[in-house]
């Protein structure tokens, strides 16, 4: 308590303040020249600014009276001011220099309290203890400096009390103070050497700003601080206005500052926060911008990396129980990264919506710059197969909790997002090849993931677009399902698919570097994202359209070219349709192929439909001899062969041929089947070694040929044997048997039903065209053969057969060589004929019969003769080029039965009686002996004759079987047994018949030309009344064309180049 002279001095010295103010003018001069001493106040100052109880005491050594700075005019000053607790003589807070004003109105009452005190130059020292705690020192650190700090905020909190002048005080200032903090319970101290601090009496409470240059670890940056302290609810907010500090120099500091450990470089801007006195902290924002330095974002993102600058703007309220990052943006030198995100329920179940945007970032960047909680599983896979490249977008959003809000538990409720890049490398199965280059747009969610890709090149090939999903991404297990759609060569497809785990031009046996052409490609992968994949757990669909596509050697060694194919392949095997060649032979193709062997009926399928099929085309498919080429087959064929093979070669082919273009025929069998004709085959065919090794089965019906059997081959791919169940044509053969293949030549063995021998025993076979005109013998263009048949009928002319016949023939590559055909004919009667070479130049023939008629008839030679005993011998002249056959035919007792040629030349001769018998029972003949030439189908006949009882008749000339046509003449002489008695007397008989063989006295000289059905006849009546001598006298003008059947022109003689045909095909 100040006694009452001591309150009367300072009532004076407040009047004298008073006056001075009056006279500051005068004063503010005296006091430019230097400070005035007032050390007479000293003792005064000191006991106002030393605590009524005793607590605390201040001295000072010099007091001075000054010019103020700034808004202080003048100001007292106090040098060397120091604290002591209670009685103590240590100093517990020391100050070079403190500045007082007094309050004016406590002065007036007597009062000496400062208004505003200013410390100078003074060092501080906060010190946080181990558990937590902050202890203020001013000057050297010491027990009680703390209590310094504190009566000073007190006295400008606290309301003006006169017995504590401390409490009139407005405003407190330090000035120039050397800052140190020591944190003893994090081991480190950071220092603030050059600091000024204000507080400032406020009604609410107190107001306090601060500037500070701060030594962080070497580096400077400076802190600006503006607080108010509301008393009311003992609440504190402050604003921290930062310069070129590094957030991370804080996180030592803990709490929410630990997190600033994050940004490790240079920031400015300001940091807002609300909080309490006793140091909780209800709020907290920040608005800052940072240069050069490391981010090192903690879970849930983990991003570390170094940046050029960065943009923070956030918040924390609600006890920092919530908070909110509007914008974390991180500029990587061209890579750019934007966060932003919330966070509810912290240090406690915690809710997380995290927003983050990349922009061109490279794609080998992204496992640093793509936090791990926005979609884990899709970033995994990016990362691992994503790279090369920009991805110039990257959005996702990411919702999580923490249920313990330490983010080590964290589950993602919800994430999706999107990503755009370009130049990528897309690495979409390993180990298959890349996807170079490409552009790529990806959408995400929690459940899958999906990349949509253009343009790149994979293997030589372009990539048109491509899909890559990645699904189950929430799930225990996930799969990738690629769509992949390239073009280009199909060689570089085939390598494509051939690479692991695929292998699939390996397991089709093909070496893609011999494959052509080009086309699209539509590549589906489906696979579990599996460490080890097996081939089993993969599924692959590829589709493919390739155009001008060649693979060498596909079957039966022919090359497939110019194919247009539409390729469908998956892990079993390969199904492939459309145009192709195959060879030289266009058709439409469709082939599976499948890769594995096991549980499947075949390797490989080809269907080839060829619409049509030449004779050298066939050949190139092996099919290059009998029955497969001219003449059994010529001309085109189509076709629809359906190849099924084995490995090593083996396999089977069925073919459906269409035989209707073809023209087709049985050499020497007399069938044939005309172009535009119906005809279709069915063949079977075993392959070995790709070569065709057997038919098991062959049904033809083309035309009226009916047929089915099998064939075998040689083992250098040539026809062994053909072997027939059935084969039945033109209604009159229908046998089975076997054609062997031998050096060319033919063994033919049938037996059956009935036979057509037509062809083989007639004098040829010719076309409609050629029957009415004259012509010569063409040499059949037959192999060698042998025929050896057993049939119930053979057929020898259109109404002629024999009945249980067997025939045995054999013919060289020129003609029919032997013959032994033996059966009977009408009635049962027998028949045998043989031909037998009979010398070098020369083979004979003799036919030998019961029924003479009958074997006439069946050759459909004559057929108005009845019974007789036939005999034929003759030979074929082989060293003449049109080989005529010459001999004799005998026949004995036989009648002629409506004979039309012979009725006419009755009825001319007008010999009636012989005519009704021939209408009737018939004219019987005891003998016929008939020298003869055959020579192209024309039949010379030279002094023949035949007589009986009734009718005796000499002739000569030609028949022209071919045509049916005649020229004969003679001499019919009636009632021959009789007639004939005087020409068997010597001399006399040379008279009457005119030594004409069966003449006699009474005969007529004839004529017969023209049809053989229906001649003319010309008879010569007075040749009866003449003697046989001078019969011949009729006949002296005759050029000798009167027996001649076909005309001989000049321009007969055979073609050159053209030899006369066998008269025996």
């Amino acid at each position: 308590m100040v006694h009452g002279a001591v309150r009367s001095l300072f009532q004076l010295l407040g009047a004298l303040v008073v006056g001075l103010l009056i006279v500051l003018p005068l004063l503010a001069w005296r006091l430019s020249s230097g400070p005035i001493a007032l050390d007479f106040l000293t003792p005064y100052i000191e006991e106002a600014l030393t605590a009524k109880d005793g607590g605390l005491s201040v001295r000072l050594d010099t007091t001075v009276l000054a010019m103020g700075k700034g808004s202080h005019m003048v100001e007292i000053r106090a040098l060397n001011v120091r604290a002591y607790a209670g009685g103590g003589e240590q100093a517990i807070a020391t100050v070079p220099e403190v500045a007082l004003t007094l309050n004016g109105r406590a002065l007036l009452n007597g009062v000496l309290a400062p208004n505003s005190v200013r410390l100078y130059r003074p060092r501080l020292h906060l010190v946080r203890d181990e558990q937590g705690n902050f202890q203020w020192g001013v000057g050297e650190p010491s027990q009680g400096s703390d209590d310094v700090v504190r009566r000073l905020i007190n006295a400008l909190v606290g309301e003006p009390d006169p017995d504590q002048p401390g409490r009139h005080m407005q405003r407190a200032a330090i000035i120039d103070a050397d800052l140190v903090v020591d944190d003893l319970k994090l081991h480190t101290t950071w220092h603030a050497p050059d600091t000024d601090i204000e507080l400032r009496r406020v009604p609410q409470g107190l107001a306090a700003s601060a500037r500070m240059v701060l030594d962080l670890k070497g580096e400077q940056g400076s802190l600006n601080v503006t607080a108010s302290y509301n008393k009311a609810d003992d609440g504190i907010m402050a604003e921290l206005w930062l310069a070129g500090i590094r957030p991370a120099s804080f996180a030592h500091l803990g709490g929410p500052l630990t997190e600033l450990k994050a940004l490790d470089l240079p920031m400015a801007g300001v940091i807002r926060v609300k909080g309490s006195a006793v140091g909780t902290v209800s709020e907290l924002s920040f608005d800052l911008a940072g240069g050069t330095g490391t981010v090192d974002l903690p879970a849930p993102v983990n991003v570390r990396r170094k940046v050029e600058n960065v943009i923070l703007r956030g918040s924390a309220t609600d006890g920092l129980k919530r908070a909110r990052l509007d914008e974390l943006s991180l500029d990587f030198g061209g890579p750019r990264l934007t966060l932003s995100a919330t966070a509810d329920g912290l240090g406690g179940d915690t809710k997380l919506k995290l927003d983050a945007l990349a922009q061109d970032i490279p794609f080998d960047e992204l496992p640093v710059l793509w936090p791990k909680i926005a979609a884990p599983n899709a970033r995994d896979w990016v990362v691992a197969n994503l790279s090369k490249g920009m991805a110039r977008e990257a959005r996702a959003t990411v919702s999580a909790r923490s249920p313990a809000g330490t983010f080590d538990d964290l589950v993602v409720e919800h994430v999706d997002g999107e990503l755009r890049g370009d130049g990528v490398t897309v690495n979409y199965l390993k180990p298959m090849p890349v996807v170079k280059n490409a552009s790529a747009v990806a959408t995400f969610d929690a459940s899958n993931f999906r990349i949509s890709v253009k343009g790149g090149e994979v293997y030589g090939l372009k990539l048109l677009d491509g899909t890559i999903v990645l699904s189950g991404l929430d799930q225990i297990d996930q799969f990738a399902d690629i769509d992949l759609t390239i073009t280009g060569p199909a060689t570089d497809a085939l390598k494509l698919i051939d690479n692991k785990p695929l292998r699939y031009a390996s397991a089709l046996g093909i070496d893609p570097a011999t494959v052509g052409g080009d086309g699209t490609t539509r590549l589906r992968l489906k696979f579990p994202l599996l460490k080890n994949l097996r081939l089993d757990d993969l599924s692959v669909k590829v589709h493919s359209s390739v155009k001008g596509v060649f693979l060498p050697k596909v079957v039966m060694g022919q090359d497939l070219t110019r194919g247009d194919l539409e390729f469908d392949v998956d892990a079993k095997g390969l199904d492939a349709t459309g145009n192709i060649v195959l060879g030289t032979i266009p058709g439409e193709l469709k082939w599976r192929e499948n890769f594995s062997t096991k549980n499947v009926p075949f390797r490989s399928r080809y269907q080839v439909t060829a619409p049509r099929i030449e004779e050298d085309q066939r050949k190139q498919l092996g099919l290059d001899s009998v029955p497969f080429v001219s003449p059994f087959i010529a001309g085109p064929v189509a076709a629809t062969v359906v190849a099924t093979l084995q490995g090593g070669g083996k396999g089977d082919i069925e073919a459906k041929v269409d035989l209707s273009p073809a023209h087709m025929s049985l050499p020497g069998m007399g069938w044939r089947k005309e172009e535009r004709t119906t005809g279709g085959a069915l063949i079977l065919l075993k392959l070995d070694k790709n070569k065709i090794a057997a038919i098991p089965h062959f049904a033809v019906n083309a035309g009226d040929l009916q047929t089915n059997g099998n064939v075998a081959f040689n083992a250098d791919g040539s026809v062994r044997r053909v072997e027939f169940g059935r084969l039945a044509y033109g209604g009159r053969t229908d046998v089975e048997g076997a054609i062997g293949f031998k050096g060319g030549a033919l063994d033919i063995v049938m037996r059956g039903e009935s036979f057509n021998a037509e062809p083989l025993v007639s004098s040829g076979e010719e076309t409609p065209a050629e029957a009415d005109a004259p012509k010569r013998r063409q040499k059949a263009d037959l192999p060698p053969m042998t025929i050896s048949t057993s049939v119930k009928t053979m057929w020898l002319s259109k109404d002629g057969k024999l009945v249980r016949a067997t025939a045995s023939l054999m013919r060289d590559s020129d003609d029919w060589r032997n013959m032994n055909i033996r059966g009977t004919v009408g009635e049962g009667k027998s028949f045998q004929m043989q031909m037998q070479p009979a010398g070098p130049k020369s083979r004979s023939l003799k036919v030998t019969s019961d029924d003479a008629g009958a074997v006439l008839s069946a050759f459909d030679t004559y057929g108005h003769m009845v019974g007789g005993k036939l005999e034929v011998d003759a030979a074929y002249d082989d060293s003449k080029a049109d080989q005529p056959l010459s001999g004799t035919i005998r026949i004995s007792d036989y009648q002629i039965v409506n004979a039309p040629a012979l009725a006419r030349l009755l009825t001319v001769a007008a010999l009636t009686g012989i005519l009704d018998v021939l209408q009737g029972q018939g004219v019987s003949f005891t003998t016929l002996d008939a020298p003869f030439t055959l020579t192209d189908g024309l039949f010379q006949i030279k002094n023949a004759r035949a007589y009986g009882p009734a009718l005796g008749i000499t002739s000569k000339g030609e028949v022209d079987l071919d045509h049916g046509r005649m020229a004969l003449e003679g001499t019919v002489v009636p009632a021959y047994a009789l007639n004939s008695v005087l020409g068997n007397i010597p001399v006399l008989g040379w008279l009457v018949t005119g030594g004409e063989k069966g003449g006699g006295l009474l005969a007529f000289n004839f004529t017969m030309r023209g049809p053989t059905q229906e001649p003319d006849v010309t008879v010569n009546p007075l040749s009866a009344l003449t003697p046989g001598f001078l019969r011949h006298l009729f006949n002296i003008f005759d050029d000798g064309t009167e027996t001649e059947a076909r005309r001989r022109p000049s321009a007969a003689k055979p073609p050159v180049g053209e030899q006369p045909a066998s008269t025996v095909p």
